[in-house]
């Protein structure tokens, strides 16, 4: 089974995992809350499973949001890491 999904979906299950709020989650990469909802909810689509326990006060993540959470973390800090490097290369300050 390939699950495809892109870095943006990877941030979103990320910030939302860590901030247990999509509200919070959303200020935080700068997206809109409907927006990261959608983007959510099709990575669960994609993914074939509920990544997070939702109420009116509360996110909780599942054992599945949980576990696709760290792997999130990880890629996106990966990431993120190589293009500071790149940045630092190309501008010569590193």
């Amino acid at each position: 089974m390939v699950i495809n999904l892109s870095l943006h979906h990877l941030r979103a299950i990320e910030a939302v995992q860590r901030t247990e709020s999509f509200t919070r989650a959303a200020e935080e990469i700068e997206v809109s809350q409907p927006a990261l909802s959608r983007t959510v909810a099709e990575a669960e689509r994609r993914i074939g499973t509920q990544l997070f326990e939702r109420t009116t006060r509360k996110v909780t993540a599942t054992v599945t949001g949980t576990e696709v959470a760290l792997y999130a973390a990880h890629a996106v800090r990966s990431f993120d890491s190589a293009l500071e490097r790149i940045s630092g290369f190309v501008t010569g300050s590193s």
